[in-house]
């Protein structure tokens, strides 16, 4: 039943790493596969050995009858303890490297080498101490060695426990995006329950399965593997609570490759969408034409009032207004379809990124001068961007909370907040407005969409910004809570002090 469910858990991440292919995979993978070893060698001992409780062979065998099968096995028990005595020392190895590969703490990243170091060297170390050949030969030389050994590799797994622990908790901590920490909680199941399975045995020394009946080795005090140091209510719980945490932690790795799968997918299904609008020119051309029109119908009835003897001078400057109005509509509909086919070409250069913040600030006052805006700008980072586009990107979203707050009760509160997370520099526009509607939500950034009129909106501004960002390489997120007002963060990567960005180009402007 144990091996059962560690091997399920070990498959779905095995199917994460074919998927991703990346390094965090690779590693969970490996650790997830020393661990199916460890367990499973330590299983087959134990149904060799023989001498359990019919609860406990239904626990980790399901039936007597596959334990029967299991103990007639041809199995050399010096090669079986060495394979015990690899994965045990590999598991908390890879659990190092699955934290290092989380982590984007730069002062961590920086000292990963040397941190690869304190985790591989030592464990290549312990492994060869424990070849049979060698043990042997340590052993009936010196047998204090034994104690020594013994002592040496569990506070060194300890040791290892605890840094993963260590990093992968601050991680968590560190992260304040919720669909972040949310991803990174999965993960987290996943590897505590792994965790949870290799604590069970963890603890006794596989030296044991060399000489199980050497007098100094019992008296060392530590637990034989068929004989466990819980109670059989307490050993039931404990493997209830890792086939429970096995399961949990198999789900939660499915949800993070979901959660994964579901963001590029939606991303090519945008890509799909803008390709189309920039092929759309029947849309622009049909929505123009619409506005033309209702243009020509005022310029009508402007000619007939004036054709009266005595025009209504009242009359005449709503219709004035009512074609200043769709004009300025026109010209900005016409700027936003410019801008956006505009947008394939990047010139890039390092910036301040309050720099950056402000000129769209600045450019958004010129519309609303009397809006405020509270700036947060708890970091001065450099970021490599285009700086007019970016600039855009922010703006749009400014405009984008104004018009949010437009209808509320009480005074509007928005907000630019630029912060370091991680290994992003998040520009982050808040807003007290109504919210994005339930409905609204999935589909947010596709084009074409609005709440408003279509007359006064084309609904491609949130689209046109999304694009935008994921050209300089970054990721534009949303949170939001209808009648609360909604948070939309920009995450763009942040440059590492002391090296130099390649200044390049992803193409030239094309002129006005």
């Amino acid at each position: 039943m144990l091996i059962i469910v560690v091997t399920i858990s070990t498959f779905v991440v095995l199917f994460t790493t074919i998927m991703r292919r990346h390094s965090f995979p690779l590693v969970l993978s490996a650790m997830n596969v020393a661990n199916l070893l460890h367990v499973s060698c330590i299983v087959l001992y134990i149904a060799i050995m023989g001498g359990l409780a019919s609860r406990d062979v239904r626990l980790l065998f399901l039936n007597e009858r596959i334990m029967r099968w299991m103990h007639q096995l041809p199995v050399n028990l010096y090669h079986l303890g060495y394979l015990t005595s690899v994965s045990r020392l590999m598991v908390p190895c890879f659990l190092v490297m699955t934290a290092l590969a989380l982590s984007m703490n730069r002062y961590i990243r920086d000292q990963r080498r040397k941190i690869y170091l304190f985790a591989v060297a030592p464990t290549l170390l312990l492994a060869l101490l424990y070849y049979p050949d060698i043990y042997k030969w340590m052993i009936y030389r010196q047998i204090h060695m034994l104690s020594l050994l013994v002592r040496c590799s569990f506070a060194w797994i300890v040791a290892e426990l605890l840094v993963s622990l260590g990093i992968l908790l601050y991680e968590y901590y560190e992260i304040s995006i919720p669909v972040f920490r949310k991803n990174f909680l999965y993960i987290l199941i996943a590897i505590v329950s792994q965790m949870l399975v290799y604590l069970i045995f963890a603890t006794k020394d596989p030296a044991q399965i060399y000489n199980l009946f050497i007098t100094e080795y019992l008296n060392l005090g530590i637990s034989n593997y068929i004989s466990p140091s819980l109670s059989s209510t307490g050993w039931d719980i404990l493997i209830l609570l890792v086939i429970v945490g096995a399961l949990i932690g198999a789900w939660g790795i499915v949800r993070y490759e979901h959660f994964q799968y579901s963001e590029e997918r939606e991303y090519a299904v945008l890509e799909k969408q803008f390709s189309a609008a920039d092929m759309g020119i029947s849309v622009f051309a049909h929505s123009m034409k619409n506005q033309i029109l209702s243009a020509q119908v005022l310029h009508k009835r402007m000619r007939r009032e004036l054709r009266k003897d005595k025009p209504d001078l009242r009359q005449l400057k709503d219709y004035e207004e009512e074609m200043a109005r769709l004009n300025d509509s026109m010209k900005a509909h016409i700027d936003e379809y410019y801008a956006t086919i505009n947008s394939k070409h990047l010139i890039l250069a390092l910036t301040n990124a309050r720099e950056v913040a402000d000129a769209a600030i600045s450019k958004f006052y010129e519309k609303y001068p009397g809006v405020s805006i509270r700036r947060d700008f708890q970091t001065g980072n450099r970021v490599l961007v285009d700086f007019s586009l970016f600039s855009e990107a922010i703006y749009n979203l400014l405009v984008n909370a104004c018009e949010a707050t437009a209808g509320i009760e009480g005074p509007a509160r928005i907000s630019l907040t630029i912060r370091a997370e991680r290994m992003w520099v998040v520009f982050a526009v808040t807003d007290n407005g109504i919210g994005v509607p339930d409905k609204m939500r999935r589909k947010i950034f596709q084009p074409f969409l609005t709440s408003k009129s279509k007359d006064s909106s084309w609904g491609m501004g949130l689209f046109y910004t999304n694009r935008i960002v994921r050209q300089h390489m970054g990721h534009l997120r949303m949170e939001s809570k209808s009648g609360e007002g909604s948070t939309f963060m920009i995450l763009l990567p942040a440059l590492t002090a002391g090296r130099k960005p390649e200044m390049r180009a992803a193409g030239k402007k094309e002129g006005n």
